[in-house]
């Protein structure tokens, strides 16, 4: 990356310079404490490794959060003696400003709001100390484009195998396989016998963890952390996908655990058993059993049309408002079958749909939702009637949970809500260049009810 494309416009410029310069006049400076302040809790816990002074390499940077809601309220660094602090009023204006500068047109794709922050932050430590005499905006190009690199980014997806390579939106799904892992591991051979063994520890771990399971693989031009969030942004509609082309998107009591590693549901129980004062048994293990979701070349194959519909959508560079809000609500769709509840399910799948079916919150939510559906979903009279009359006994049972706590006992009703739901979001794909906006997209359905 070079300066030319990240070129910032000269009365931008000049307005980053001044909030970035009025900044180091909001420092305020105060005593280091002898002591840190000791929390009101001091759990008994395992203390693995005490960090000393040996073990801090370069300045020592103080952050600083709401206790309640861990929100980051300032920031400080450690010079001549005094803690120096950005709090308030000027926090709450650097924050203001990483998110300016970080939604400028030509670097909004390569670098995130944190990003800038930091740098920010360490342009106001250096001009506090004299440390520096460029301007603002000269230091954060340079620091721009020393950060954004090409990275190959994989993520682990929980409890999935795939049969092969597939390719949705930007990533790649494909195995993580012991051919992948060798060469992960060549990659990092160090000299040092020792440090080389703790390296093969590590690799074994994660072998035995994730090998044979399935990653989304996608190479991304940006500084890391920005880098790292696009990758899971594409990553997470790329589930979606999978997620609609499993079984478990239409089954109520079978929930899916394709997921970004880390964030699937699997609930799951340690209990320690004691008799007579003595540990008898330990006993561990998952409260649902969470079987692999398996991507075969069969329900590739099966998938084909629905995929190339998916990914010409999914690859649109400038997504209309229409696509933009289909995507959101396809994503939300398929997060459904995530859940574990049948309740949290049909709840997460009628705001999915209510996102796009209904004009604003003071349309009749029922009947307008049923209609409109029903025009996308049935082919005939008889069908319509069918979607209609369905989507009335879910709203009954979303009801009866909401107001009375009641349980679902009407499992059927809610296959078939879940049948019409896939095939709503596949005609919804399948037009997803015929309308610019949801309000002309609605308009459309109910001129049909007219006609």
């Amino acid at each position: 990356m070079n300066t030319s494309e990240i070129e910032l416009h000269p009365e931008a410029k000049q307005n980053y310079d001044q909030r970035a310069e009025a900044l180091i006049g909001k420092l305020s400076a105060q005593d280091i404490p002898r002591q840190m302040e000791q929390s009101a809790i001091q759990p008994d816990i395992v203390v693995h490794h005490t960090i000393t002074e040996k073990d801090i390499i370069g300045d020592v940077l103080v952050n600083f959060a709401d206790g309640q809601t861990g929100e980051r309220t300032g920031r400080g660094f450690l010079t001549g003696g005094k803690k120096i602090l950005l709090e308030g009023e000027g926090w709450r204006e650097l924050s203001k400003l990483s998110s300016k500068v970080a939604q400028t047109p030509n670097i909004r794709e390569k670098v995130s709001a944190s990003f800038i922050e930091d740098v920010t932050f360490l342009w106001i430590k250096a001009r506090y100390e004299k440390s520096t005499s460029v301007g603002f905006s000269d230091h954060l190009v340079s620091e721009i484009i020393k950060a954004v690199v090409d990275q190959e980014i994989w993520i682990p997806i929980a409890k999935t195998q795939i049969d092969g390579v597939l390719e949705i939106g930007r990533v790649k799904i494909q195995p993580i396989s012991k051919q992948v892992f060798d060469s992960w591991r060549e990659s990092m051979r160090l000299p040092k016998p020792e440090e080389d063994a703790k390296v093969e520890q590590l690799f074994d771990k994660f072998r035995r963890k994730l090998q044979g399971y399935a990653a989304a693989r996608i190479v991304v031009s940006a500084e890391p952390a920005r880098a790292r969030k696009i990758a899971e942004e594409e990553t997470e509609k790329a589930l979606a996908v999978l997620r609609w082309m499993s079984p478990e998107i239409q089954l109520p009591r079978k929930p899916s655990f394709c997921a970004i590693l880390g964030r699937e549901y699997v609930p799951s129980f340690t209990h320690f058993i004691l008799r007579e004062g003595r540990v008898s048994n330990i006993h561990q293990g998952e409260f649902t059993a969470a079987v692999p979701t398996g991507l075969g070349r069969d329900v590739l194959a099966l998938f084909q049309k629905p995929l190339a519909m998916v990914n010409d959508l999914l690859r649109e560079p400038n997504p209309s408002e229409f696509q933009s809000d289909l995507i959101d609500a396809f994503i939300l769709y398929s997060q459904s079958s995530l859940k574990d509840r049948i309740t949290d399910r049909l709840i997460t799948i009628l705001v999915s749909l209510e996102s796009l079916l209904l004009k604003d919150s003071s349309e009749a939510i029922q009947q307008n939702l049923g209609e409109r559906m029903a025009l996308v979903c049935g082919s005939n009279l008889a069908e319509r009637k069918a979607v209609r009359a369905d989507l009335g006994e879910v709203y009954r049972i979303r009801s009866r949970f909401i107001h009375h706590g009641d349980t679902v006992e009407d499992v059927d009703a809610v296959q078939k809500f879940l049948r019409h739901a896939f095939v709503f979001f596949y005609q919804m794909i399948q037009a997803h260049r015929a309308y610019k906006t949801r309000n002309e997209f609605i308009a459309a359905l109910d001129d049909r009810k007219m006609s």
